[in-house]
């Protein structure tokens, strides 16, 4: 019935639209696949894309408008994204990162609605020239989070409200110094469109100097959790019987590493190691020796398949295993999941690098959490730890040979000293 059925829909598809036949006829759940063909948004974005006359392309996807709810807000574009991801695993399209991706789309669906021509142009500019490579950068770097993408996102629609408002005082042009001073006097999220600012200042749209654009007010200290309850987590993470090997995993990688859960969501499956001895994990550029029993707890997460049998899901190449096609776990369900054991993903991070920052030097938080070493530095100052003035010293010092430690991918860890893994874990009481 399956098979008579895919017939029918795609026979008309072409080579793009057998590939995803075949892939639905595979499914191990013939009765699934029925109902998500007849029932799914994805399914006829699908269809619609692959009886076109050409085959289906990214863009073709980004210029699918998002649907119009009842209550008149934008529905999410979801199926749009999961037609990308089905097209991308039967590689009828080449794959695409899906953070940048994301923002593009988003980026096509926002200026379009900008009236003024003149505007819409000067915005595409902005986010073709400046946004959207802050953004691909990331991305190609494997660094890119969900607060990439918010960033360029909060900053282009900064820079389409500022252009608004200046269109009822003469233009971008005429904006002057007192103009600049009103407009960031409003509300907070204002001070977004400091990067558009200083962005059409170099492209000489506006007669200003840099100096007339002044750094955003400075924000709160960053919320943490007690040490204390870093130290329980840890141990009931190791120890505790009875916890999902994904939560004790993702959970362990937060409290003992401070990672993103962006970047713990795509660790891939090569990137850990847990035959070795002791087990390994590979954060940033080096390997990272692990504490057991945690190695059980990834070799135990890497023998789970799929949670679910549905259309187009599949082993793959992560380490945490999403329900979309060729997909990792995303980080905001992956959130949710560890906030249900007590774990909140940020404050706890900010807790690690704090701590970690108080003996701990840059260079080792920054090779071994892959960490920009501005981002270890500035994590050391707040601290107070230290190596606090270690960078200072250097540069202070005219004979200093080793000015090569900036570059934290110049050289190998040294086999002991404060280069050695195991520092990370001995404040917790773990080794």
């Amino acid at each position: 019935m399956l098979t008579e059925r895919l017939s029918k829909v795609f026979n008309d598809c072409g080579d793009a639209g057998r590939a995803v036949a075949e892939r639905l006829a595979a499914s191990p759940n013939p009765r699934s696949s029925l109902n998500w063909l007849e029932q799914s948004p994805t399914a006829q974005i699908l269809i619609g894309l692959l009886r076109r006359e050409h085959k289906p392309a990214h863009e073709d996807l980004d210029a699918i408008a998002s649907l119009e709810r009842a209550d008149g807000k934008a529905d999410r574009r979801q199926a749009v994204e999961n037609a990308r991801m089905i097209l991308v695993a039967t590689e009828v399209l080449e794959p695409r990162h899906a953070l940048a991706g994301r923002y593009e789309a988003w980026a096509q669906q926002v200026l379009v609605k900008v009236e003024q021509a003149a505007d819409r142009w000067t915005l595409q500019q902005f986010h073709r020239h400046r946004l959207l490579p802050s953004v691909e950068g990331p991305c190609e770097a494997g660094k890119a989070t969900r607060g990439t993408v918010r960033r360029a996102q909060n900053q282009l629609r900064a820079a389409i409200d500022l252009l608004a408002w200046t269109q009822l005082r003469g233009g971008l042009t005429e904006l002057d110094r007192s103009g600049v001073d009103e407009w960031l006097a409003g509300p907070s999220t204002r001070h977004w469109a400091r990067e558009f600012l200083l962005w059409a200042i170099r492209q000489r749209l506006l007669d200003l100097p840099i100096s007339a654009i002044p750094l955003r007010m400075p924000q709160s200290p960053p919320a943490v959790e007690d040490y204390q309850l870093r130290i329980d987590l840890a141990h009931r993470l190791l120890h505790e019987e009875g916890l999902p090997a994904d939560v004790r995993v993702a959970g362990l990688l937060v409290v003992l590493y401070g990672q993103h859960l962006s970047r713990i969501a795509s660790i891939e499956r090569e990137s850990v190691d847990p035959a070795s001895t002791p087990p390994r994990i590979k954060l940033g550029k080096d390997w990272l020796e692990l504490p057991e029993p945690m190695g059980r707890h990834i070799a135990e997460l890497l023998g789970q398949g799929p949670r679910r049998n549905a259309p187009f899901v599949e082993n793959a190449k992560w380490l945490f295993l999403g329900d979309g096609a060729g997909t990792h776990l995303s980080s905001d369900r992956l959130g949710v999941r560890l906030a249900k054991y007590g774990i909140h993903a940020r404050p706890m991070r900010n807790t690690v690098l704090f701590q970690l920052g108080t003996t701990v030097q840059p260079r080792t938080l920054a090779r071994l959490l892959d960490l920009h070493i501005t981002t270890a530095v500035d994590w050391v100052n707040k601290a107070g730890g230290i190596y606090a003035n270690y960078w200072g010293q250097v540069l202070r010092d005219e004979d200093a040979e080793d000015l090569d430690l900036f570059d934290p991918g110049l050289e190998t860890l040294d086999e002991d000293g404060d280069d050695d893994p195991e520092d990370l874990l001995d404040e917790l009481g773990i080794l």
